[in-house]
Formats: C-alpha cells, sequence, structure tokens
C-alpha cells in the first residue's frame, strides 16, 4: 500500500490510529512510525479510541471511516473534537466523493482531511495530511478524489438516491424538485460517465454500479 521511507521535518509528532481491521491497523501504525511519528495507540473502535485519547492525549487521530457495528469515524470524530477542540482529525475511506456519503460530510469537524485510500500511493501521503489537520479552522478538504469533479452536488445527491433504491418519485419528493428534473438530472449523470442506454440495458443498474465503484461497495453505514 506505500512506498519508501519519508525524510520528514513535521510539527506532528503523536498520533492514535483507528480502524476495525487489524491488518490495516498494523500497516498505517508501522508506516507511520518509519516516518518519524510516535503512534501511542491503535484500536478497532470508537469506545477504545476515545479512552486512548484520553489517555495519551494525540496530536491528530488518523481514523477509518467504517469502524464495523457501533459509531463510525465521523461519530468518533465529533466526540474526539468535543474532549479536545485542538485535535486533528484525518478520515480513511473508499469514499471517493464525501457527498455520497450517507451521512452529511459537512458534520465532519472543521479542518478534518478526508483521504481515499485508493488515491494513496506513499505514506508522504498521509503524512501530510496528518501535518496539515492541525489547522482545524478551515472547512473539510479532499485528497486527491479521481472523480469527485464529475459530479454537481444535485447529482451526487440523485446518484446515491439511486444506489439506496428509491424511485424518480421518491427522489423529487425528498428533493422538493420534478420527476422531470430528476429524470433529467438522471440523464446528466449517465452521459458524464459515458453510459449508452438502450432498450436491453437498465441505466438504474448502471448508475448504481457506478455508486458501488466510488465507494468501495458500500451503500450506507
Amino acid at each position: 500500500m506505500f512506498r519508501g521511507r519519508v525524510a520528514r521535518e513535521s510539527c506532528v509528532t503523536t498520533v492514535i490510529v483507528v480502524d476495525d481491521s487489524g491488518f490495516a491497523r498494523a500497516l498505517m501504525s508501522g508506516a507511520l512510525r518509519d516516518a518519524g511519528l510516535t503512534v501511542h495507540a491503535a484500536v478497532a473502535s470508537a469506545t477504545q479510541a476515545m479512552e486512548a485519547a484520553k489517555l495519551h492525549r494525540p496530536e491528530v487521530a488518523v481514523l477509518d471511516l467504517n469502524l464495523g457495528n457501533g459509531p463510525n469515524g465521523i461519530d468518533l470524530a465529533q466526540a474526539l473534537r468535543r474532549n479536545d477542540p485542538a485535535i486533528g482529525i484525518v478520515i480513511l475511506t473508499t469514499y471517493e466523493d464525501p457527498r455520497l456519503l450517507p451521512i452529511d460530510a459537512d458534520s465532519l469537524p472543521l479542518g478534518s482531511l478526508y483521504l481515499i485510500k485508493d488515491a494513496l500511493t506513499d505514506i508522504q501521503m498521509i503524512v501530510d495530511a496528518v501535518d496539515a489537520s492541525l489547522d482545524t479552522s478551515r472547512r473539510l478538504r479532499i485528497i486527491d478524489p479521481p472523480l469527485s469533479d464529475r459530479l454537481t452536488d444535485a447529482q451526487a445527491d440523485t446518484l446515491r438516491m439511486i444506489a439506496e433504491g428509491l424511485t424518480n418519485a421518491e427522489i423529487a419528493r425528498q428533493r422538493g424538485i420534478s420527476e422531470r428534473t430528476v429524470e433529467n438530472t438522471i440523464g446528466r449523470i449517465a452521459l458524464r460517465f459515458g453510459i449508452q442506454t438502450s432498450a436491453t440495458s437498465n441505466l438504474r443498474v448502471k448508475l448504481a454500479g457506478v455508486f458501488q465503484s466510488m465507494t468501495g461497495g458500500n451503500v450506507s453505514g
């Protein structure tokens, strides 16, 4: 996943890592230590993370978005920031566009860094994000989102609802627009991704497939 060692001059020295995958925790912790950071704890759940943060007072928390059953990475980020307004937050996720999240990405604490796992090629990207996360006054920042610029906010919202199985009528009702507008939006999404429509193809299935590829197979949670 990561290549090379990092020679760094950094203002950040202490972090905690939170991921429900033991392999991912070990990989991330080792890479960050190799980069010169002190990893105080590598834990699997929000509860363990809160205990570790209280004990060690890390400067930054590196969190996986999906933590399995229980609170997710966003819930944890909010709780950590309530307890320590200065802690930096780095979110790791398979979602290529935060607008496709099943919750409002604006609920992430100010200054949060959003890293897409598939875009990570070396540890330097994470180290840079860790350092940048100490600026807690800025809005959500996305590191190298490969496809996010392809969609408008309305298109991202519509694509997520299609993947959730909502009909055009239900999408129109939730978004407060006409079904005709929904149809036009769906047509523009298909055009952006080069999806051809025909009598023998199901456009909604293809769009759901696009969503799956952009979220690492996640529909909710």
